[in-house]
């Protein structure tokens, strides 16, 4: 109450430990923490790579999911850098390609023409007793497989008569 005008109006609960919520002031807040999330991700791949502002607004004008297309950017962000990701969306605009597999395909072209290989992202726990080692085994034995079998019996024609 404010003097005589009533402000809200909730219900009251005089139990011990007793939370009532209220679904719409629920709901407003789930929407208000979507909102951030969704902006601070936004902010975040327009200061990595300034031409992601024109991106988005021609990736809308498509109609692509702008979601989808976050999360790809983000994703390629996080195991490229942000001068490759710029760089990619540049090539992209150029291109009138708004969209997330144009700005892969930049990034697998400039990844291939520098000779390295593509970054794999790996999230490792923060426990120094992790350790990894992946040792790379000789592929020559895999060779067998692609050769023709050399086994002279033929199989049985199930309509042939005995």
């Amino acid at each position: 109450m404010d003097g005589l005008d009533t402000i809200a109006d909730h219900p009251r609960s005089f139990d011990r430990g007793e939370q009532i919520e209220v679904p719409g002031h629920i709901e407003a807040l789930v929407a208000h923490k979507r909102a951030g999330r969704e902006h601070r991700a936004l902010d975040r791949l327009h200061h990595a790579a300034p031409g992601s502002k024109r991106f988005y607004k021609l990736a809308a004008e498509h109609g692509v999911h702008l979601g989808v297309l976050t999360r790809g950017l983000l994703q390629i962000l996080d195991t490229h850098g942000a001068d490759a990701l710029a760089q990619a969306i540049d090539a992209a605009l150029v291109e009138n390609a708004a969209h997330l597999s144009a700005v892969r395909h930049f990034i697998d072209q400039h990844t291939a023409a520098g000779g390295a290989p593509p970054p794999i992202a790996v999230t490792l726990p923060k426990d120094p007793r992790v350790h990894v080692t992946v040792r790379a085994h000789d592929l020559r034995e895999y060779e067998q497989l692609n050769q023709e079998s050399t086994d002279d019996h033929e199989p049985a024609d199930p309509t042939a008569e005995a």
